[in-house]
């Protein structure tokens, strides 16, 4: 029994390094990135907007904002951070991109910007927690369970 509980001792320290490595990992990624929106910003460019237009900085900014106010929505980003690359690379692989980059502006990043302007947080947190499910599922990008778990709870 001794030898059993060292044994479980050891690997939950383990899963514990394995976490915390996990976490810091998110956050250097955050830090090196935090004037950089991917997807927001790859559309904008793709649609020859620029990487300074209106829309885009003020997801930026409400982004910040609500990141410092709710700690999932914090978490929700740094998923974000690690898995919008990734997006991103396979939408540009796609003979359809022009389609989907004008699909995510129209359906999403008009909605959120027009949610935002309009002050009504909620609904723009939940359309562009949307786009990033829709667009995870739709290139085949795993999202942590985690954020899957309160990105359901804040849309439901």
């Amino acid at each position: 029994i001794k030898q059993e509980k060292q044994a479980r001792i050891v690997r939950e320290k383990q899963d514990y390094a394995t976490i915390s490595d996990e976490k810091e990992q998110r956050r250097k990624v955050r830090r090196h990135d935090d004037d950089f929106c991917f997807i927001t910003s790859a559309t904008c460019q793709y649609l020859k907007k620029g990487d300074n237009c209106e829309e885009l900085n003020l997801i930026r900014n409400y982004r910040d904002c609500a990141s410092k106010k709710n700690k999932d929505v914090a978490f929700l980003v740094d998923e974000y951070y690690r898995i919008a690359p990734s997006i991103i690379q396979k939408i540009d692989e796609l003979s359809n991109r022009e389609e989907i980059y004008s699909i995510l502006w129209e359906r999403y990043i008009c909605q959120t910007y027009h949610y935002i302007k309009n002050e009504k947080d909620n609904m723009a947190t939940k359309t562009y927690i949307e786009m990033v499910l829709w667009l995870s599922d739709f290139v085949h990008i795993d999202i942590d369970i985690r954020a899957r778990m309160i990105a359901n709870k804040i849309l439901n």
